[in-house]
């Protein structure tokens, strides 16, 4: 029989993302959009980040959160009269994985006149 090896201490790693967010409804306004989906339930979720893209200029898509938001509302007053945006939410864990998209949702905003 040969000599025990050298021992090693090994820590599992959570490299599976949540669901994507579920549920997602958006609704245009004047000078806003308003988004809300349905809470996740994992329970290593963080929060969740908004997406959109800008499909009136042929923009990229950008993160509308610098950080995750813990609630399943959120509000873009960041929007142009006239745009057409869409967008969606994903759910992220207290790993750092993020789901995939959730559904896209398209807003159109009508010109103030």
């Amino acid at each position: 029989e040969s000599q025990d090896s050298e021992e090693i201490v090994a820590s599992p790693r959570d490299l599976t993302p949540p669901e994507p967010p579920q549920g997602l409804a958006v609704v245009s306004g004047i000078g806003r959009v308003f988004l809300t989906w349905n809470e996740n339930r994992e329970r290593d979720l963080a929060g969740y980040h908004v997406y959109r893209t800008d499909k009136s200029s042929g923009g990229e898509a950008e993160r509308l959160t610098d950080v995750l938001i813990k609630r399943t509302t959120f509000s873009d007053e960041t929007v142009k009269p006239g745009a057409v945006y869409i967008y969606w939410v994903t759910a992220v864990d207290r790993s750092g994985n993020e789901s995939v998209r959730s559904r896209e949702f398209k807003a159109t905003l009508e010109t103030i006149r």
